[in-house]
């Protein structure tokens, strides 16, 4: 059991640190075609709206493609200001940085988990 709750730990912090990135992507403004997890050939894809969010066969990791991330992308010229590299600094800052603060925002939520369940065990212990 322990190793599986490794696992599926893992395969959802990458999730979740993927969607910090495309969540503030998309607050900005950034048109974000791809929102994969795993990498190499698509096992399952479905688009929804201007994303197309799936899963790939080799689980090592996932990626968000923002238009205009690649700076010798050809990008339409009325589509030119949803690209990342049209955005300034600061919003590029902040969607670069969200994936790494999501698994802060994750730790702080499982120490708050392990507090909270030492503090009734502990409470617990004390009425007995």
């Amino acid at each position: 059991m322990g190793p599986l709750v490794v696992i599926v730990g893992m395969l959802l912090m990458v999730v979740i640190h993927e969607a910090g990135h495309f969540i503030t992507a998309k607050f900005f403004d950034m048109k974000a075609t791809e929102a994969f997890f795993g990498f190499g050939p698509r096992l399952w894809s479905t688009t929804k709206g201007e994303t197309e969010y799936g899963i790939k066969a080799i689980p090592l990791g996932g990626y968000v493609r923002i238009v205009g991330m690649n700076p010798f992308e050809d990008v339409p010229a009325e589509e030119e200001h949803r690209t990342y590299r049209f955005k300034p600094f600061w919003q590029k800052a902040i969607v670069v940085l969200a994936g790494i603060f999501s698994h802060f925002v994750v730790a702080f939520i499982l120490f708050y988990i392990v507090a909270c369940l030492l503090y009734t065990s502990d409470a617990a212990d004390d009425l007995a």
